[in-house]
């Protein structure tokens, strides 16, 4: 019996129908639409493509959280008291615990570091498809979201960065500048260091850290004076004070309790600020003050 073969031309089209489509839905989830890919009539296909880059970064925090979970539960330091020569006196030390690893997962920086980037290039596909819908001939490769700490640094990117989008759009983005009144640290300022630190320099470090340290007494007696490490504050060092306490009496009973976090390390311009919480708040004012506000022109 003769073996059948299906037509090469039919097989051929087929396949490539088929790769066409897995490629546009790849770079799909992956948050690159399709307006890199052709025509100006592709360009509304992915106005959107923003806000899918930014919940990509929350997918990163959310991985950076569950990598953090173990080190979590075996956390490599203690608050110990440590007996003072004067009786009246204690003092708070940090004791690291031997056979526990005592920094985060060395992958936790490279995830940190994804998380950071999407968020920046979100704004940046926001520009884009503003800059594409207005002025389709600009100059892609200059296309992007200003962000400056001075008025003389935004005033000079602006054009190039905005070409062409209308008055009112370039007046939103400027009054989002971080350069603006704003209580510090701005979240754009904050995203941009963080990022540029981050390409272009080195890797963002992460280490363990203290977010308060809470005392009081048991019972009778009062506190006369007391001092604590600044909070937050990171990363930890084995044998540091964290607290000192005067009382009354030497029978004043005291009780203590100490908070931990995993933090940005002593290098870059968030030292010593919880980085998930500080990637959220960055991510929630992206979400919810930057994105309505500007979408409007796409």
């Amino acid at each position: 019996m003769a073996r059948v073969w299906p037509p090469v031309a039919r097989a051929t089209t087929e396949a490539a129908v088929w790769l066409r489509s897995a490629r546009l839905l790849v770079l799909e989830r992956l948050g690159i639409g399709p307006t890199v890919l052709g025509s100006s009539r592709r360009y509304k296909a992915d106005f959107m493509g923003h806000r899918r880059i930014l919940a990509w970064a929350d997918r990163h925090l959310k991985r950076a959280e569950a990598m953090l979970e173990p080190f979590r539960k075996d956390y490599p330091y203690r608050v110990v008291l440590k007996d003072h020569f004067q009786v009246r006196k204690e003092v708070l030390k940090l004791r690291r615990l031997k056979g526990i690893p005592h920094r985060p997962p060395k992958d936790l920086v490279l995830v940190v570091g994804d998380a950071i980037h999407n968020m920046r290039v979100a704004l940046d596909y926001l520009a884009f498809a503003v800059v594409m819908k207005h002025n389709p001939s600009a100059n892609k490769r200059q296309i992007g979201f200003p962000i400056h700490d001075n008025m003389t640094g935004y005033a000079n990117a602006e054009p190039q960065r905005l070409a062409g989008t209308p008055h009112a759009f370039r007046q939103r983005v400027q009054a989002m500048q971080p350069y603006n009144p704003h209580v510090a640290p701005h979240p754009l300022a904050l995203l941009d260091a963080l990022e540029n630190v981050h390409k272009h320099r080195y890797l963002l470090a992460t280490g363990p850290a203290i977010t308060s340290v809470r005392y009081r007494v048991v019972g009778k007696g009062r506190i006369v004076t007391a001092w604590q490490l600044a909070t937050p504050s990171g990363p930890l060092k084995h044998g540091a004070v964290v607290a000192r306490v005067t009382k009354d009496s030497a029978k004043t009973k005291m009780e203590y309790r100490t908070l931990f976090y995993v933090c940005f390390g002593s290098v870059g311009p968030a030292t010593g600020l919880n980085f998930v919480r500080t990637l959220k708040d960055v991510s929630r004012y992206i979400r919810k003050d930057v994105f309505p506000a500007l979408e409007p022109w796409l």
